[in-house]
Parts: C-alpha cells; sequence; structure tokens
C-alpha cells in the first residue's frame, strides 16, 4: 500500500475526491517547439496525461516530457520532474509530472495532485462502501534559478505546524516581515498563495481566504 489511509484522515479537508475534469480551451506549448499552439478543448487526466482535442473531434495524448507548459481556461500548469512527495506516512518519487503554477518570480509556487486509488470496505451488513480516486493536493516551492523542488508540509489542524515554518522560512530571508507573520501563525498553509505572492511582488502581505482545496 502506497499510502497509510490512517494517517490521510488526520489531513483532512486537504483530501477531496479527485474530479473528472471537462474538456475547456487552452493553448500548449511542445518541449521541441516553443510556438504556443491554441486548443479548442484541453483536458488534463491525472497529473501525468494532456488530452488535446481538435475542432473536428480528434485527440492526442501527451506525457509531460512532451509538452514544457500549457494553460487550462484560466490556470496555467508546467512540466516538472525528479522530485518527493511525503504524504503521511508514506510518500512516493515522481519522475515528471504536470503542476499548477500558482505564482512565479524569485519563487515559484506550484501545486501538486496526488492521485490514488481508496479500497472497498465491508460494512457489518454486508454492503459495500468505499472506492473510487483520491486526489490531495501538495505544494511545491523553488526559486526561479534553481531545479530542485521542495514539498512545503502542514496542515490545517496545527496552523501549518512546525513543518512547515521549518520548509518555508528560507525562502522568506529577505523580508522580515513576513517571517513574522508565519512565527506568530498568522499565515498558515493556507495562505501560502498569498504569502508567495507578497515575496515575488515585494508588496505587504495583504489577508487572502484559505486556499480552496477543493477547486
Amino acid at each position: 500500500m502506497r499510502f497509510f489511509y490512517v494517517a490521510l484522515g488526520l489531513l483532512l479537508p486537504q483530501v477531496a475526491a479527485a474530479q473528472f475534469n471537462s474538456f475547456q480551451p487552452g493553448s500548449y506549448v511542445l518541449s521541441s517547439d516553443q510556438t504556443v499552439h491554441a486548443a479548442p478543448k484541453l483536458k488534463l487526466r491525472g497529473s501525468d496525461e494532456l488530452v488535446v482535442k481538435n475542432a473536428a473531434g480528434q485527440t492526442a495524448q501527451f506525457t509531460p516530457s512532451d509538452v514544457s507548459s500549457f494553460r487550462l481556461g484560466r490556470r496555467k500548469y508546467v512540466s516538472v520532474g525528479s522530485f518527493y512527495v511525503s504524504l503521511g506516512l508514506g510518500g512516493e518519487s515522481v519522475e515528471d509530472a504536470f503542476v499548477e503554477l500558482l505564482d512565479s518570480g524569485s519563487v515559484q509556487l506550484l501545486r501538486y495532485d496526488v492521485s490514488f486509488n481508496r479500497p472497498m470496505t465491508m460494512s457489518p451488513a454486508g454492503g459495500m462502501s468505499g472506492g473510487g480516486s483520491t486526489s490531495y493536493a501538495t505544494f511545491l516551492l523553488r526559486r526561479a534559478n534553481e531545479r530542485t523542488l521542495k514539498q512545503i508540509p502542514g496542515n490545517r489542524l496545527t496552523g501549518g505546524g512546525t513543518k512547515f515554518r521549518d520548509a518555508i522560512l528560507p525562502y522568506l530571508t529577505q523580508r522580515p516581515d513576513l517571517i513574522k507573520l508565519v512565527e506568530d501563525k498568522t499565515v498558515t498553509l493556507d495562505n501560502i498563495v498569498g504569502l508567495i505572492h507578497a515575496l515575488n511582488t515585494g508588496q505587504p502581505y495583504a489577508i487572502t481566504a484559505p486556499y480552496n482545496y477543493y477547486n
């Protein structure tokens, strides 16, 4: 078993049922050709397959090695590789994947969705429940001049927790105002999008709504 499901329960509500993405208009850039290709319909399937459908209804599938970036509706995704994601008492090494680019500048903030199948369970009455696919949103950071990705751990139950603070503070060395917000637990994992945006723009942190893990 790749992950321990008891540990997953402690991380709620960061765990959400995986959604079947519908086709949306967008564009993509091939790794071998930096030309932007507009497409009437795009769909992300999991974290490692981009489906493109043309006006005639013909489809093509691309992997992260085929596409360097793409836009799906209002969202932008980039291809990354060679990173490790921990979750509860388990984890996995990711060779390559599509991740959502949430903010960029001196530091890039990325979202990676870990997807896996839940087992079916039997109730005392003999009925079956559970099963299906589950997706967990985790955040990654990397400096603009680096390739190494760093997972930012934490959960809502602990306000981000010690692991969150230890992971995020090295990126904030030039911003004592942001460091204080993190150390005071005013800003936690829920507010990471606003925190990194303030870092990249040089602006004061603005109060933001907690990140929507279900969106």
